[in-house]
Parts: structure tokens; C-alpha cells; sequence
């Protein structure tokens, strides 16, 4: 179904992984992507009729979200839980990459990003909004999560999600690096730009960087989970107040027995 979708970044579903105890995700009502500003009449009748799409999950800034507003969704609800803040990190490179581009303090570390994202008082509270939301699903339709490029933000709360229901680390990574070929295409694309209008190698590096999907930024995320709360599970119940039931309910909401 989504991919049919060509006018969303990096929009897919979940459907068909599986957890580690051999049961399969068999819901469609949880879709991970990028901005839907260019989203197209086609698109959005996908969305809306066979997604069944009825909640969207904007993680961008204020800033992002003024720059390239989403397309209005009839009869969708809109909830806005920002991920990063100034106390997270002080700049996102999907909002003005232009910006982003003068001056190499605005790029962000990514690894030290993605560990910010899962420690930080701001940005974990905003993924146990998330959260809240998601366990609803799929009772009240489908809810469909998004940053700008569906790599960073969207990555780090579609892994937690797949860590929830049981999948394993190399599962979780794979999915993630299913982002890997858009987002190198774009890496090396603004690598040539900024190279060009800066001739300074070191500074496209660090775009390139900020716009590759990578295992190691992955991996800084559970790491600072792991140092942070001991493991996954005990980050999903101290961290975000997810209790131990809530979390078997929702494993047996959305997985199924694979025949």
C-alpha cells in the first residue's frame, strides 16, 4: 500500500517483521515517513481510504513546520511533539539546510544526536506522547509518524516501536538502513553543493554526514538507553510509563502467528 506512495519521503509500513518469539507484525495501522507537504490528491486518497490513516505524529520544530506545512487531511488528527529542542542540540539539519550549510556549528553531531534524543527531559517526553498515541492504534485507525526526512527522528522512534513489540537489534537495524539508499542519494547531492559553494572538503563531509543513514547513529541511541536505564525494556517502563501488561496487550494487538 504506501509503496505506491511517491510523494512522501521514506513512507512505509511495518507490516510482515518479526519478533523474536516468531510471531509477525500483522498490522498495517502504523506507517513511519517523511514530510507531507508534497503530498499528492493521489497520495492522500491512499492515505486516507485504504491506510485508513486517522492520526499523524508531526516531530518536526516550529520551525520545520512553517517552512513546509503538511497537507491538510480531512478527518485526520494532527498532534505536534517536537523531538529537539536548543536543551536537545540547538539545530536540526532537515529545517534550513542553506543555513545549515554557512556555518558548521548548526550541523549536528548525528550519534550525539541520536543518544540526545533518548536522554534528554524534553525529547523523552515527547516520544512518551508518541507513545501514548501509538498504543491506541489500531482501535482508532491507522497513525502515521513523520520528521522532515523521515531518517532521523522518525528512525529513532520506529525502532523503539519495533523494540517494543519484541524485534530483534538486527532486525530494528535493518529496517532502519532501508532508509540508506534515498538518504546517500541526498548525502552526496548536498556533499557536491556545499563542496561547491565553499570549497571546503571537511565542512561537505560533515553535511554528508548528517544526511546518510548509519548504522553507528543507531547504535548510539540504544547505547545511551542501555547506559541510561540498564536496558530497552526497563527505558520503556521507568522512561516512558509503559508497564510491563501494557506492553504484552500491545504485542498481542498487533503481532500474529506466522503460518
Amino acid at each position: 500500500m504506501t509503496g505506491r506512495i511517491k510523494s512522501v519521503k521514506n513512507i512505509r509500513t511495518f507490516e510482515g517483521i518479526p519478533a523474536e518469539d516468531g510471531r509477525v507484525i500483522a498490522s498495517s495501522a502504523f506507517i513511519r515517513g517523511g514530510a507531507l507537504d508534497k503530498l499528492t490528491a493521489k497520495d492522500k486518497e491512499i492515505l486516507l481510504g485504504e491506510a485508513g490513516l486517522r492520526t499523524v505524529i508531526d516531530l518536526r520544530t516550529d520551525q520545520e513546520r512553517a517552512e513546509k506545512p503538511n497537507v491538510d487531511l480531512e478527518g485526520v488528527e494532527t498532534v505536534h511533539i517536537p523531538l529537539l529542542n536548543e536543551s536537545v542540540l540547538g539545530i536540526t539539519h532537515e529545517g534550513d539546510t542553506d543555513r545549515a550549510a554557512r556555518q558548521e556549528d548548526m550541523i549536528p553531531d548525528m550519534p550525539a544526536m541520536y543518544a540526545a534524543i533518548v536522554t534528554n527531559d524534553f525529547a523523552v517526553e515527547g516520544i512518551r506522547r508518541a507513545f501514548e498515541i501509538i498504543l491506541e492504534a489500531p482501535e482508532k485507525g491507522a497513525v502515521l509518524w513523520h520528521c522532515t526526512e523521515g531518517k532521523d527522528r522518525s528512525g529513532i522512534l520506529s525502532a523503539l516501536f519495533l523494540m517494543l513489540l519484541g524485534v530483534s537489534r538486527e532486525r530494528v537495524m535493518a529496517d532502519y538502513m532501508l532508509t540508506g539508499a534515498a538518504a546517500e542519494k541526498k548525502a552526496r547531492r548536498m556533499y557536491m553543493l556545499v563542496l561547491l559553494a565553499r570549497r571546503d572538503r571537511r565542512m561537505a563531509e560533515k553535511v554528508r554526514a548528517a544526511y546518510r543513514a548509519d548504522e553507528r547513529y543507531l547504535r548510539a541511541m540504544i547505547d545511551a538507553v542501555s547506559r541510561q536505564c540498564g536496558s530497552v525494556e526497563s527505558f520503556f517502563r521507568d522512561r516512558l510509563g509503559i508497564s510491563d501488561e501494557e506492553r504484552e496487550r500491545f504485542r498481542s494487538n498487533v503481532l500474529a502467528d506466522c503460518w
